[in-house]
């Protein structure tokens, strides 16, 4: 039986304890500001960014909206650029845990995924052998008693 913990799944799936797996604990004590890097140019999802297209599916473990747009992010250290292909949600039964990572060992009620995938492979199987072939940006969503909005996140672009 899978362990209730995504910490110990690599018992029975050992893929899931190889490097660059979820889920991870964001240590802020232990993070690094990485100089070399520069900031995400987001622009299109500000300004000229399209969705023509969207599919909804509940796989039985997330939410999925597949989309078609022309939105489009590069820089913050990814070589290229890439193109929104999707977004899914992680959440729980509980308010305090559902979310697939953590941040100094909190976990929150919900996560968006926002995935991007590079446009110099020409599908999702090619980008999945290449290390860098997505670029994914994960929200951390908390709870809120207030009526008008759950989260309200803000992009700037650079």
């Amino acid at each position: 039986m899978l362990s209730e913990s995504p910490n110990f799944w690599y018992k029975e799936f050992p893929d899931c304890g190889k490097k660059r797996q979820s889920p991870i604990n964001i240590n802020s004590n232990l993070a690094e500001e990485a100089g070399h890097l520069r900031h995400f140019d987001i622009g299109d999802y500000l300004e000229s960014g399209t969705i023509n297209n969207m599919t909804v599916w509940n796989n039985g473990w997330t939410v999925t909206v597949q989309v078609e747009s022309n939105i489009k992010i590069k820089g913050g250290g990814l070589e290229g650029i890439y193109s929104l292909r999707h977004f899914h949600l992680h959440w729980g039964f509980q308010n305090a845990r559902g979310s697939e990572h953590s941040l100094n060992g909190n976990s929150y009620p919900m996560e968006v995924h926002i995935v991007h995938r590079k446009n110099k492979v020409k599908d999702k199987y090619e980008a999945l052998k290449d290390p860098n072939g997505f670029a994914v940006f994960g929200v951390f969503v908390k709870t809120s008693t207030s009526q008008r909005y759950i989260f309200h996140t803000k992009f700037r672009s650079m």
